[in-house]
């Protein structure tokens, strides 16, 4: 990757934090002073989603680890982000839920180019921002998707076309958690697929468990 598309990813790991380590469902393995910051979900901690658990205990350890200024830098920053328009809050969610579900190898990556991105002078840094800005939406939505899958989003589009969010969603997931080969194989597949047999080995992958999609590409690919 040379150019400017390695620096797409930069601009999109500037965006994005790093996940910590799934919370315990027992409330009493927390800290001390992680029971106190998280004294009011205590009663309702066991019964949370544990991605819920995880926001909640990484948002105590935050504000455990700051000193007398840094809570006020925080308190000031969360009124800014109350003040922000419903539609940017949301963006910025789903660019964080998008953050956690890339590999360990894909955050690294993303974090080394945006270092490598903060290093350039300002005046660089600017133009390569406003190159960005300026491609289509389709494609930055796909770079949203990290450095493994977003290269191979576009051939697989005839996948994705004409489906509701809800099976896109589950579909993503699905072409995610394929083998690095397997997903190579279906992005070479699926430009050629008309609608019709698209819409067949969507269903497939859908249908079909997590071990046994990998050999659903194979013999789609193998049968041309």
């Amino acid at each position: 990757m040379t150019g400017f598309a390695k620096w797409r990813l930069a601009l999109l790991a500037l965006a994005c934090t790093a996940a910590a380590a799934a919370a315990p469902a027992n409330f009493g393995a927390l800290g001390a002073g992680e029971r106190q910051a998280l004294a009011d979900a205590q009663v309702l901690w066991p019964r949370l989603p544990p991605e819920e658990r995880t926001r909640l205990l990484e948002q105590a350890r935050h504000w455990l680890s700051l000193d007398a200024a840094g809570r006020t830098r925080l308190q000031q920053q969360l009124a800014q982000w109350n003040d922000l328009p419903a539609p940017e809050r949301a963006a910025r969610r789903a660019r964080f839920a998008q953050w956690r579900v890339l590999t360990a190898d894909e955050q690294a990556r993303l974090r080394a180019a945006a270092t490598r991105l903060a290093a350039l002078p300002p005046v660089q840094q600017a133009a390569l921002r406003a190159r960005f800005a300026a491609l289509p939406p389709g494609e930055r939505e796909r770079w949203q998707l990290g450095p493994d899958l977003a290269p191979q989003m576009a051939a697989m589009r005839p996948l994705f076309d004409m489906l509701p969010a809800a099976e896109q969603a589950a579909l993503l997931a699905a072409v995610r958690a394929l083998p690095a080969e397997t997903r190579a194989a279906l992005a070479r597949l699926a430009p050629g697929l008309t609608p019709s047999r698209a819409q067949a080995l969507r269903r497939e992958l859908l249908a079909a468990p997590a071990n046994g999609r990998a050999a659903i590409v194979d013999r789609w690919a193998a049968a041309g």
